[in-house]
């Protein structure tokens, strides 16, 4: 009644040959250049888990995770002035932006009060840190804590209808020089298979609540900015399935329902 697991994985990450070129490539309105000196990127990642099984309860899990990276490659944007238009243009070139981690605790849950009910929880809680150099030779550092919550429900009503609710929250978190505001969102909906599971009908409804927002802080040393939006997700959906005939799996199915009751009259 118990499972562990244990995964490492170790990847390396060559710089590609249009990033190690000394050719500049001209846009219309900007110019590219290569990095000759670029290293090779590491990521190594590392996760651990344990998970215990009740009979006609659930199940209760835990993880934990480490994720490293070295020397990423990523494409910096700047602006510089160029002989060739005559004028200060932007310009992009690749480099080893820095280091980069993050590693957390996980805990899921699984209830089943009853055989036609299913309740589901997880929660994760991680630290995330960065250091990269976002101009030659200028570097920025930042550190997050950071942390997010799902819990799902389902359930089998009258051997007829399935309902469902999925809710989820995750706070305030961070990416490369951003950082991006909390964000929830509830979600619903029912199901039911009629006339021998012949016809098939479901209703789901989408951010029930009109939760969700985008947004979130630009926190780039040289641009800093803010912004916020408003999606319209809220929108309901039907579904609504007519199957003709049976399909071979159910055929296979009534095949092996009739042989057992044929074995079990004989058996008698």
């Amino acid at each position: 009644m118990h499972n562990f697991t244990f995964s490492y994985t170790h990847y390396v990450m060559p710089p590609t040959a249009t990033q190690l070129t000394r050719f500049t490539v001209y846009g219309y309105d900007s110019y590219s250049i290569g990095t000759p000196t670029l290293k090779k990127g590491y990521t190594d990642n590392l996760e651990l888990g344990w998970e215990r099984y009740f009979d006609h309860l659930g199940s209760i899990g835990v993880s934990v995770w480490y994720n490293s990276m070295r020397d990423q490659t990523n494409t910096l944007t700047d602006v510089a002035y160029s002989d060739v238009f005559g004028r200060i243009v932007a310009f992009s070139q690749p480099f080893n932006i820095g280091n980069a981690r993050n590693g957390g605790l996980g805990l899921n849950t699984t209830l089943r009060p009853a055989d036609f009910m299913n309740i589901r929880f997880y929660a994760n809680l991680f630290d995330d840190y960065y250091r990269v150099q976002y101009r030659p030779g200028q570097w920025a550092e930042s550190e997050m804590l950071c942390y997010s919550l799902r819990l799902n429900f389902w359930a089998k009503l009258w051997d007829k209808l399935q309902v469902f609710a999925n809710a989820n929250y995750r706070s305030r978190t961070q990416t490369l020089l951003a950082e991006v505001d909390p964000y929830f969102s509830f979600d619903c909906g029912v199901s039911t298979d009629l006339f021998d599971r012949r016809l098939s009908l479901f209703l789901n409804i989408n951010d029930l609540f009109g939760t969700v927002r985008t947004g979130g802080e630009s926190v780039n040393p040289y641009n800093p900015s803010t912004s916020e939006s408003t999606l319209t997700t809220k929108y309901v959906s039907f579904g609504l399935t007519w199957r003709l005939g049976r399909t071979e799996m159910e055929g296979m199915q009534q095949k092996e329902k009739k042989s057992r009751s044929s074995s079990h009259r004989i058996a008698k």
